[in-house]
């Protein structure tokens, strides 16, 4: 017998065995359970099922939808809106005049008032100031060359400041010659007084090359017959009197020109020259004194006339 034909008679042999035998319990536990694809392959199913791989894994729509890329979060009206170029950035808060240019920065403050608008007080005043208001004086102190010197400004009805003793010999000042008394006159500080018998001396030079560098000829005070004699020029220890400016290369004072410069204070120009102008009192000038006239830098001075 071959192979074939024994396995055909073995499942025969079997077939009729089975078949009288009562044996359904057996398939249930022998089936299935070991090798049944229904209950052991079941499981696969759920194994690879579509939890496993389904959208929740690579759905687009938690891992890459709008909440991720959506412009209304990124790019919306908070990022780009009015909140950051609207009315707060350029509104009239950062370019407003009122606080810049107002009243504060142009008022009457700037002109010299108080703060309430009223006239500062008189003891705040300079000199210039202090004569330019009537409610005001000024006390001034002489110098031992009759030079003014202002101490302070008071109120015109307080009482007037009283000036410390000079230390040094001092001339009589005036400003005009009713202050001089009898056969006394008040004459420009600097200036000699008026002569009464001549001199006869004889001079030492005609013109200014007679004399050594840094002198000049002048004529002789009192001379009888017009005689001159050498003095010692302008320089910077012998300065010129009042508006007038040494002349370096002649050793000579001369009048200050007002050409190309302005005049200094209490002159004015004339004739292309500048003079002192004229006074009353001292209230008409500004920091000089009104001698004889004309406002000056000094007082004059009492002189007896000269022999």
């Amino acid at each position: 017998m071959n192979r074939h034909s024994f396995r055909v008679a073995l499942l025969t042999s079997l077939s009729v065995v089975f078949a009288g035998c009562n044996c359904g319990p057996m398939m249930s536990g022998d089936g299935g359970v070991d090798a049944g694809s229904v209950s052991d392959a079941g499981s696969v199913i759920v194994d690879a099922g579509t939890p496993d791989a389904g959208t929740i894994d690579s759905g687009t729509v938690m891992d890459s939808g709008t909440i991720d890329s959506g412009s209304p979060a990124d790019s919306g009206m908070n990022d780009a809106g009015t909140t950051d170029a609207g009315l707060a950035d350029a509104g009239t808060t950062d370019a407003g005049t009122p606080q810049d240019a107002g009243v504060t920065d142009a008022g009457s403050r700037d002109a010299g008032s108080n703060p309430d608008g009223g006239l500062a007080a008189c003891s705040t005043l300079g000199l210039a100031d202090c004569r330019h208001r009537s409610d005001c004086a000024a006390d001034l102190c002489v110098g031992c060359n009759c030079n003014p010197g202002f101490h302070s400004c008071r109120n015109v009805n307080d009482a007037a400041y009283q000036c410390p003793a000079l230390g040094c010999p001092s001339p009589q000042c005036c400003e005009q010659a009713s202050e001089c008394g009898t056969a006394i006159d008040c004459v420009p500080n600097g200036t000699a007084a008026g002569c009464g018998a001549c001199n006869p001396t004889s001079g030492d030079c005609v013109a200014d090359n007679g004399c050594t560098p840094g002198n000049i000829c002048e004529p002789m005070p009192c001379s009888c017959n017009a005689q001159k004699i050498c003095v010692p020029g302008c320089s910077s220890s012998n300065p010129c009197p009042y508006l007038k400016v040494c002349n370096s290369g002649t050793s000579r004072c001369e009048p200050i020109s007002c050409l190309t410069v302005t005049c200094p204070v209490d002159s004015v120009c004339n004739n292309g020259t500048c003079e002192a102008k004229t006074c009353t009192s001292d209230r008409n000038c500004d920091e000089g004194v009104c001698t004889l006239g004309t406002c000056q830098n000094l007082y004059g001075v009492c002189q007896a006339l000269a022999p």
